[in-house]
C-alpha cells in the first residue's frame, strides 16, 4: 500500500490541513464534512482542520493560524521570535504576516500584519513558512520601546542567529521604522561587541556623549570576560542588568571575578541600569574620576543635555 498523501501532508503540517488541500488530495466535500461530523477531524477555523483530535501544541496552533490566513501568509513577529529563543514567554496570540495587497479578517487568537516583502523573506523550506531571522528581529524591534529594540537586536547577534550587518541591511529597507535612528547607531556598537541594550547605552550615553576614552567591549582577562575595559588605565566596567545579575549565584560569581581581576591589577567599577538610564551624566563624572586617578589625562565634557552635571566641571 502506498503512503496516503494527505496523511503525510498532515504530519508535515503539525496535524493540520486546509479544506483546499483535502479536496486537492482527492477527498470530496462530503467526505471532508463526514470526517468533521464523525469526530475524526476538528474544525479549528473555517476551512482549517485538525486531523489529530486532542492535539494541542504550539506547532498545530501556529500552523492553523497560517492556513486560516490564506495565500501568502507566513508566521512572523513574536511567534517566530519565540521559536528562535529570543523570548521565553509563549505569545498569547499567533502573529501572521500577509502581503500588503491582501486584506484578511483576523481569525480568533491571531494578529495579522500586512507588510511588504513578508513572503519573499520567508523561510519557505520550513513549516509553517516564516519570516527570516533578520526580518523577525526588525519587526519585533518596532513593537516596543527603544531599549526593547536594542535588546532584541543585541540578543540575536549574541546568540549567533544573525550578524549586525544583516540587521542593518534589513533596517535600511524600513524607512518608517519607529526606532530606525536608534537601532542604526546601536547596531554599530553591537558590531563592536556590545551584547545588551545596557552596554549600548553605556557606550552611547555615558562614554561617547561625555568624551571618555572608548573602552574595549567584551574584554577577556585571566578572570573572565568583562563588559567594557579601559586598557590604558586597567579599569573594568561591569554593567549589571537586572535580568542577568539579580540572583545570588550571579552575584557570587561576579564578586569572585572582581577579586581575581584585582589580583592582577585591574580595578572593577560596577554600573547598574539606573546609573545609565537616569543618571548618565553623573555616571560619566564618576567613571571619569576613576580613570583620571589611574592616569587618564583627558577631561569629562558636558553632553547636549541642558542639565548635564558635567557642564560646570568641564567649563
Amino acid at each position: 500500500m502506498g503512503t496516503d498523501p494527505l496523511a503525510a501532508l498532515a504530519v508535515h503540517q503539525d496535524g493540520v490541513v486546509s479544506r483546499a488541500q483535502a479536496l486537492a488530495s482527492g477527498l470530496s466535500a462530503r467526505q471532508v464534512e463526514w470526517r468533521v461530523s464523525s469526530g475524526r477531524w476538528v474544525r479549528l477555523y473555517p476551512g482549517v482542520f485538525l486531523t489529530q483530535p486532542g492535539r494541542d501544541d504550539q506547532g498545530s496552533v501556529n500552523s492553523a493560524a497560517v492556513l486560516a490566513c490564506g495565500s501568502g501568509a507566513v508566521l512572523s513577529h513574536w511567534s517566530v521570535a519565540h521559536g528562535l529563543g529570543l523570548t521565553r514567554a509563549v505569545p498569547k496570540l499567533v502573529h501572521v504576516s500577509v502581503p500588503l495587497t491582501r486584506r484578511v479578517v483576523e481569525p480568533p487568537g491571531v494578529v495579522v500584519h500586512r507588510t511588504v516583502g513578508a513572503v519573499d523573506a520567508s523561510q519557505a523550506w520550513q513549516w509553517p513558512p516564516r519570516t527570516s531571522v533578520e526580518q523577525t528581529v526588525i519587526d519585533v524591534a518596532g513593537l516596543g520601546t527603544a531599549d526593547d529594540a536594542v535588546a532584541i537586536a543585541a540578543l540575536a547577534c549574541q546568540r549567533g542567529l544573525t550578524w549586525y550587518e544583516a540587521l542593518a541591511a534589513e533596517l535600511g529597507r524600513r524607512a518608517r521604522h519607529p526606532w530606525r535612528g536608534v537601532l542604526s547607531d546601536a547596531l554599530d556598537d553591537i558590531g563592536s561587541g556590545s551584547h545588551s541594550a545596557l552596554e549600548v547605552r553605556f557606550v552611547r550615553d555615558v562614554v561617547r556623549a561625555h568624551g571618555l576614552p572608548t573602552p574595549r567591549a567584551q574584554r577577556p582577562t585571566s578572570a573572565g570576560t568583562h563588559d567594557a575595559a579601559f586598557d590604558d588605565q586597567k579599569v573594568l566596567v561591569e554593567l549589571d542588568g537586572l535580568a542577568y545579575h539579580g540572583d545570588a549565584r550571579s552575584r557570587t560569581s561576579d564578586s569572585r571575578r572582581d577579586r581575581r581581576s584585582a589580583g592582577v591589577g585591574w580595578l572593577t567599577v560596577r554600573v547598574v541600569w539606573v546609573d545609565v538610564a537616569l543618571h548618565a551624566c553623573a555616571t560619566a563624572l564618576d567613571v571619569g574620576a576613576v580613570l583620571a586617578q589611574r592616569g587618564w589625562a583627558g577631561q569629562v565634557r558636558a553632553c547636549r543635555r541642558r542639565d548635564c552635571v558635567a557642564r560646570g566641571v568641564s567649563s
